[in-house]
């Protein structure tokens, strides 16, 4: 029997439905392959900076206004182990320097600087213990390519010497083992699946504050395009902070009413390099406290800014700090190559890299370390 042809309107009718769907596909795997992750190798190294300026403004009614300061800033350095083939990283994060400076009420000064060899004195010596344990020890942690913490990794010994130092109790969730992941987890940013303009993901922390108990903290980020900086292409991100507390928000009754609060951001992931390179969050937040029969205002005016920074900045920052140590020396006193102390980093004030509203520029992509 000879073949039956279809008529030449179904043909291109379903000529024109088989590229349709051809069309679709295609820009459905163009969607897909366009999301960005985090690109790791083995031996790979990166060096970040997190800084924190915040103010905190007390009105107490009848015994007065308090403004407290605290400037915090943070080193550390990511170091690739090994990937597996599915592209999960097992790397370690180390802290590298922690320096605080803090003005409290009544115009007193507190400063702490873990590479300082000068010891610490008053309030900053009761949280000098804590903050250089968090410098001796590397956390092991697995990251998968779209950068979820799988699992981290703290020693024993770490955790042990932490809940045993004096400022312990000071530092809520730092000392304990959820409160260092969930450190890890906001020092790392988690990528959509997917990626389209406007398109919006969120992810949520929580910490327990020693002062108001649990807190919970939801990020929400959303996609506004990309953004081409010396050769690299670095993909938009807006962030917005929420924050609450729990009911029973800490154990001496007092209860905490969030009256407003708001945040505006910005976050460079290079797209390129696979790498965050920046990330700017400001918030404001007012808040009504009762506590022991007292009504008090709280505003709270926060900036924080991590940025990745790369290890000659970091060598001629040391470079700077030995000459203004070594300047500061009597004429009289032994050179300073004759010193070993006189090599450590002098105590200095935290970088006011949080005042910027806008986000460090990125540097050029670099190449990772060989295998």
């Amino acid at each position: 029997m000879p073949a039956i042809c279809p008529p030449r309107r179904c043909v291109r009718r379903r000529s024109r439905v088989g590229a349709c769907a051809a069309a679709w596909c295609v820009a459905a795997a163009a969607v897909a392959a366009d999301a960005p992750v985090w690109k790791f190798s083995v031996g790979m190294e990166e060096h970040y900076r997190m800084s924190q300026d915040m103010t905190l403004a007390m009105d107490m009614g009848p015994a007065g206004k308090m403004n407290t300061v605290v400037k915090q800033q943070i080193d550390m350095t990511w170091r690739v182990l090994e990937v597996s083939e599915s592209g999960v990283a097992k790397l370690t994060q180390k802290i590298d320097r922690m320096r605080m400076q803090m003005t409290a009420p009544g115009g007193n000064e507190i400063a702490f600087d873990s590479s300082s060899s000068e010891p610490p004195t008053g309030f900053a010596a009761m949280l000098a213990p804590v903050m250089k344990e968090l410098t001796k020890t590397a956390f092991e942690v697995s990251m998968s390519p779209r950068g979820e913490v799988l699992d981290v990794a703290i020693p024993e010994d770490l955790l042990k010497a932490l809940k045993n130092s004096p400022g312990a109790a000071m530092m809520g969730d730092l000392t304990s083992r959820e409160g260092l992941k969930q450190m890890v987890e906001k020092g790392s940013l988690t990528l959509p699946e997917q990626l389209e303009a406007g398109q919006q993901w969120s992810t949520e922390v929580q910490l327990k504050n020693p002062v108001f108990g649990t807190q919970t903290v939801a990020t929400t980020y959303t996609y506004v395009g990309s953004r081409d900086v010396d050769g690299a292409t670095l993909d938009v991100f807006q962030p917005t902070l929420s924050m609450r507390f729990g009911d029973a928000a800490a154990g001496n009754g007092a209860k905490i009413e969030i009256a407003d609060q708001k945040s505006t951001g910005e976050v460079l992931f290079n797209r390129t390099a696979g790498r965050l390179e920046s990330s700017a969050i400001d918030m404001e937040m007012d808040m009504n406290i009762s506590v022991g029969g007292r009504d008090i205002q709280q505003a709270i005016d926060q900036k924080v800014r991590m940025r990745r920074i790369s290890l000659e900045e970091l060598e001629r920052e040391a470079a700077a700090a030995q000459a203004a140590a070594a300047a500061a020396q009597p004429a009289d006193a032994v050179p300073a190559d004759a010193n070993p102390a006189a090599t450590e980093p002098a105590a200095t004030e935290p970088a006011d890299e949080a005042e910027s509203g806008d986000a460090p520029a990125a540097e050029a992509p670099r190449e990772p370390a060989a295998n």
